[in-house]
């Protein structure tokens, strides 16, 4: 199961969220805002796409 995408860096937010729960479906992609304040909370299900 895919866990990486560093082919992402560059693409457009909402793209990369597409291709990220599209290739991994036990995961959820959110867009944050570039200058969003992210806790140091480990959840494993959750990955953030900044815009």
């Amino acid at each position: 199961m895919k866990s990486s995408w560093p082919e992402l860096v560059g693409k457009r937010g909402e793209e990369a969220k597409d291709i990220i729960n599209r290739e991994n479906t036990k995961v959820k992609a959110e867009i944050i805002s570039e200058d969003a304040i992210v806790l140091a909370v480990v959840v494993c299900e959750r990955v953030y796409v900044r815009s």
